[in-house]
């Protein structure tokens, strides 16, 4: 999906609602990555499902937001290069 929007998500989810024909093959639990446009779709489209978080993707999404928000910009700091590898040990 290119835009993680919620009418985005509520569209595919809607879709795979009713490929899901019978009540019980509805899903007990949807795992995300905590976008919170995915859950709320998840709330709206299987109400009775559960949006769980899932804890490797919850993980990367901190580290990579770490890495943004890390005082020292990508490139160069005190004449050397500065990359990810640097910035995510700090």
């Amino acid at each position: 999906m290119t835009h993680e929007k919620e009418e985005n998500f509520v569209w595919i989810l809607k879709i795979l609602r009713k490929l899901l024909t019978s009540k019980m093959n509805m899903p007990k639990v949807i795992v995300t990555d905590k976008d919170m446009s995915l859950m709320k779709a998840v709330g709206n489209v299987f109400p009775e499902s559960y949006a769980m978080n899932c804890y490797f993707h919850v993980q990367a999404n901190v580290k990579q937001r770490c890495i943004l928000d890390c005082k020292y910009p990508l490139g160069k700091k005190d004449g050397k290069e500065v990359n990810n590898r640097d910035v995510s040990r700090r």
